[in-house]
């Protein structure tokens, strides 16, 4: 019943709405977003840079999470999507001129790591794009990239905990966690570091960063209640739960976000089966669906597409499968009707009745996931909410059917947007059209100043309240142009050649074509949290390069292999005396041949060494900037050792190579369990990149030819 009066609200409410793409004027739309975007561009850069945010009522700036001029750096992909290539590259060189990471301040690990890390990552992608010169190698290589790096390379300590969860703060100068931090995390810091620091550790060879981000996700799945339900705040030494309200909403929100999304992106089971993208029919009707790689088939049949219900992955089914996924646990607990309530993550009853705006995501979340009819139905309710009061408050009691007192106010935030961009792409549905342009309107006739949008202080009265976020400009103006941009380029999906499932153990055509070429898009586009892009294509380009450099290392060793083959028969024949058929076997003869012309053990010992040569020249180049190579061993930077940094100290002997190298394919690939696989196998589809192992006491020629087997035995 229940159900059937929802449709019949539906349609009520769709009733009489034929705007459509065609009706609607989408070019003048996508200019009125133009407008508001460049009048808080052009005022943030002449009021308010090097600032962090704009001051839009008294025309200023202000810093507010560390002075890194952060509305330029979160703005960087917006240029680009609104194809101002020329101003991007501008401002690219001015943050690389002036961005420092080495800032003696304190910052928080969850924003440092969506808004800069994010931000660095996602230009560094879109550089070639915007006409920007990419050295060669990339984009495994570049200046962006570089400092994304080290910006993440100071917020890495953060994660060295008992438990493998991060603290919440981290000082820049010290590479390390402030004295008498706090302990307590709120999940959403905890869960929302897989997109960046996976995509780090794939670009730049260097594993500690997606394995920290994994590690820490685990132990959130670890710590869940016997329902299911995780709380807000946690105790990141002792693993105790400080805040138990389960939500979807603040201190939690992006977590849920970043276990599909670094599924999607990174082809990771793991991640999928915590999210359960237990996928219905609707996948047929989903445009995104392709990223995930769902079969064609399971669009049309009568069962849900399980992707964990493969052969190679059923021990990992069983194991996450001992309780219910997330989205299952939230139906059953905190779904009322088409809101979502804080309930007790131990006793699952509700403690707060109340919509939050920030769990205004949850719709776009839905649709990436095939749950379309359940993503319209909350979004309808948010919307009604919207044209009550033209925004939507922070907190908004379902009961009463008023904004929360103290709460009312709403700043500039993106997610009510972002779902309907999101079900928009999936649906086509021209009622959605309908309320971008409300959400358009209402910021452009209550929040402009005269140099920017100010955050709207109570959404009652429509005050304003003099701050601009730094996400306005991010997430809400970009979300808003790609609503109406329905060409752009961030819209690519995988075209049907390139659909690979989430457990495909073959390399899709475009990232190992003949040539062993990556190409740009193939994967489409995945938005981390602060709506920064990610070409999930390049992410794996950088695997594909280093397959290239084994190939070459590949052809050398066939060439000294022959020279090896050459010198031991030379060798045989001069211990027979017949090297040179014009020597007379005198003594002084015989010595420039031992000379020019080494026995078996002497070639080796060639050819070991001109293969160990080349071998270091390719690792050094794809050597994190943090670590120094002398040939040998690792060289720890006097800063990691000052700052107590654990993960980073002991590094340089053999053994922790071949720990880094078990670990990466074996914990980080998810190995497929099955005894007719190998120990250690790594599906091509998921294949890292490792840097390359330099063993001195074995010859590299034992690595090459496990990366060899790896990459040709056809294990199916």
């Amino acid at each position: 019943m229940k159900l059937l009066s929802f449709y019949w609200l539906y349609s009520v409410l769709y009733a009489g709405v034929i705007c459509t793409e065609q009706s609607l004027d989408l070019q003048s739309l996508k200019e009125r977003v133009k407008r508001i975007f460049y009048h808080s561009y052009d005022n943030y850069l002449q009021h308010a840079y090097p600032y962090d945010e704009l001051r839009p009522l008294t025309c200023d700036g202000q810093d507010t999470w560390g002075s890194f001029s952060l509305t330029l750096v979160d703005t960087l992909d917006t240029l680009v999507v609104l194809g101002n290539y020329t101003e991007f590259r501008r401002a690219v060189e001015l943050l690389l001129e002036n961005l420092d990471p080495n800032k003696n301040v304190n910052v928080s690990v969850f924003e440092t790591n969506i808004r800069v890390v994010g931000g660095l990552l996602s230009a560094h992608l879109l550089a070639k794009r915007a006409g920007m010169y990419t050295e060669p190698g990339w984009p495994c290589h570049g200046r962006l990239l570089d400092l994304a790096e080290r910006f993440a390379s100071k917020i890495l300590p953060a994660f060295s905990t008992p438990s493998g969860m991060p603290y919440g703060t981290v000082n820049l100068a010290l590479g390390g966690v402030p004295l008498k931090e706090t302990p307590v995390t709120c999940v959403a810091t905890i869960g929302t570091c897989i997109l960046e620091f996976g995509a780090l550790s794939r670009l730049t060879g260097d594993l500690r960063y997606e394995k920290a981000a994994l590690r820490a996700l685990r132990a959130l799945w670890a710590h869940r209640s016997h329902l299911g339900l995780i709380g807000n705040h946690i105790n990141v030494l002792t693993g105790e739960w400080v805040g138990s309200e389960a939500t979807i909403g603040a201190g939690v929100d992006s977590y849920f976000e970043y276990l599909l999304k670094g599924a999607i992106m990174f082809r990771l089971p793991e991640l999928d089966a915590m999210f359960r993208v237990a996928v219905p029919n609707c996948w047929r009707c989903s445009a995104i669906a392709p990223l995930l790689g769902i079969p064609r088939t399971a669009c049309h049949s009568e069962h849900k597409y399980d992707p964990l219900r493969t052969t190679s992955h059923q021990t990992t089914s069983r194991r996450l499968h001992s309780r219910s996924d997330y989205r299952e646990i939230i139906r059953k607990h905190m779904k009322f009707g088409s809101w979502h309530y804080m309930v007790s993550m131990k006793q699952g009853s509700v403690t707060s009745p109340l919509f939050q705006s920030l769990e205004a995501f949850w719709p776009g979340v839905l649709a990436l996931a095939g749950d379309i009819e359940e993503a319209k139905e909350s979004l309808l309710q948010y919307h009604q909410v919207w044209k009550k009061y033209g925004f939507l408050p922070e907190m908004y009691d379902i009961n009463s059917g008023r904004p929360v007192s103290g709460r009312a106010a709403y700043p500039l935030r993106p997610e009510f947007i972002e779902s309907v961009m999101h079900l928009y792409r999936a649906t086509r549905d021209p009622y959605l059209l309908e309320v971008g342009v409300d959400v358009l309107t209402s910021i452009e006739s209550q929040a402009r100043t005269g140099c920017g949008f100010a955050t709207v202080s109570d959404v009652r009265t429509h005050s304003l309240e003099d701050r601009m976020e730094s996400f306005f400009l991010a997430e809400t103006i970009k979300y808003l142009y790609l609503l109406f941009d329905t060409e752009n380029f961030l819209h690519t999906v995988p075209s049907e050649e390139r659909d690979h499932s989430i457990h495909s153990t073959s390399p899709p055509p475009t990232w190992a074509s003949s040539e062993q070429q990556c190409e740009p898009e193939s994967g489409g586009y995945i938005f981390n949290t602060e709506a920064h892009p990610f070409d999930s294509g390049l992410i794996h380009c950088c695997s594909i390069q280093r397959v290239q450099a084994l190939d070459a290392t590949a052809h050398l060793t066939v060439q000294l292999s022959e020279l090896d083959l050459n010198l031991t028969s030379l060798s045989s024949h001069a211990d027979a005396g017949t090297v040179n058929d014009e020597s007379d076997g005198t003594a002084d003869d015989q010595g420039d041949v031992d000379e020019a012309l080494p026995g078996p053990a002497a070639g080796r010992k060639v050819l070991e060494a001109k293969l160990m040569e080349e071998v270091d020249k390719t690792f050094i180049k794809l050597l994190s900037p943090g670590l120094k190579w002398d040939g040998s061993s690792f060289e720890v930077p006097r800063e990691w050792r000052q700052s107590g940094n654990t993960m980073a100290v002991e590094v340089g002997s053999d053994e922790w190579l071949s720990s880094l190298w078990q670990d990466m394919s074996g914990l980080l690939m998810l190995s497929p369990s099955e005894d007719k696989y190998p120990t250690g196998y790594v599906p091509p589809l998921m294949r890292r990149s490792p840097p390359l192992l330099t063993c001195p006491n074995i010859p590299f020629s034992v690595h090459l030819k496990s990366f060899q087997d790896l990459d040709t035995v056809d294990l199916r």
